[in-house]
């Protein structure tokens, strides 16, 4: 099995982006009106937010059937640029836009990805027709201008998830999450890891080189992590030097990870104060032993602990 093969992978990574709030909550409606006014301006047949997990409208029963519908298309959910289709130039159908959604055949079909406050993509604002049509490079900004708004309103429902400082999940973010992870690893027998980061003598940043300087250290970190775990990853920012990762998958994965952490951890050296070093502790869930998330990171933060006194 590659690390691609995950089993539940797309449940972790929806539950990562927190999109869940999405689906029941006062921005989803926010969104359908913003999807609404892109119809009428674009004077289309359907404006459609299709954002990963969000199956869910107040708008029609048609809109709400072809959401659903268009929500399984493998191509919309695998682009990550805009695109404009005309349907009626498709050869076999590999193009991956359906030829009927709901009652609407799809002659048009034009798209822009839609972004989470961590800047990964959360699905796409798609434009649908039953008539062939021209979409000029105006028409296209103008699509943009409106996916904009849609990922504005994902900001503003993940705001209370997420480290303002960072950009990647907080405490809140994290715990949140990992409520409804292990339940799933639990029920599927997936393997899952918990690693604690602490950073080794981050006081020095502040101490030394100014607070801007520990802010610096703290969003390279961040950078750091990111780049070094999958997308699938819960990456967060517990508080202060604190940080803390998740991830489902053969523990090779994270050996993969550390390793390329050292790596990374080397090219953003040369842009901040001083060096980033740090201190990790490594638990496998066992439901058995392990209390939840709160029992994990107490086992987790212990190991950790007992690597910084042998760092010193």
């Amino acid at each position: 099995m590659t690390d691609n093969a995950i089993p539940l992978d797309e449940t972790v990574r929806l539950l990562n982006t927190h999109l869940q709030r999405i689906v029941n909550s006062q921005p989803s409606c926010r969104i359908d009106r913003i999807a609404e006014m892109a119809e009428r301006l674009f004077g289309v047949e359907m404006c459609l937010a299709v954002i990963s997990g969000r199956v869910e409208s107040q708008r029609s029963p048609r809109h709400l059937e072809a959401l659903q519908e268009l929500s399984s298309s493998a191509f919309i959910a695998s682009s990550t640029e805009p695109f404009v289709f005309d349907t009626t130039k498709r050869s076999d159908g590999s193009d991956g836009i359906p030829s009927h959604v709901g009652d609407l055949e799809v002659r048009f079909a034009a798209g822009c990805p839609l972004y989470t406050p961590g800047g990964r993509i959360a699905g796409h604002l798609c434009l649908l027709d039953d008539k062939p049509r021209e979409f000029s490079d105006s028409a296209k900004r103008m699509l943009s201008d409106f996916a904009g708004l849609v990922s504005d309103e994902l900001v503003a429902a993940g705001q209370v998830f997420v480290d303002e400082l960072t950009g990647i999940a907080n405490r809140r973010g994290f715990l949140q999450v990992a409520n409804h992870l292990l339940p799933l690893c639990d029920r599927n027998a997936l393997h899952a890891d918990v690693l604690f980061f602490d950073l080794d003598d981050f006081k020095l940043f502040n101490d030394s080189f100014g607070h801007q300087a520990g802010d610096d250290a703290l969003k390279a970190f961040a950078k750091v992590l990111i780049k070094s775990f999958r997308n699938s990853d819960v990456v967060a920012r517990l508080g202060g030097d604190e940080f803390a990762v998740m991830m489902v998958g053969h523990q090779i994965l994270a050996d993969r990870a550390l390793a390329r952490m050292q790596e990374l951890a080397a090219i953003a050296n040369e842009t901040i104060a001083a060096e980033l070093r740090w201190s990790v502790g490594r638990v496998s869930y066992d439901v058995s032993i392990h209390d939840g998330i709160a029992g994990v990171l107490a086992v987790a933060d212990k190991r950790m602990y007992q690597q910084k006194a042998k760092n010193q």
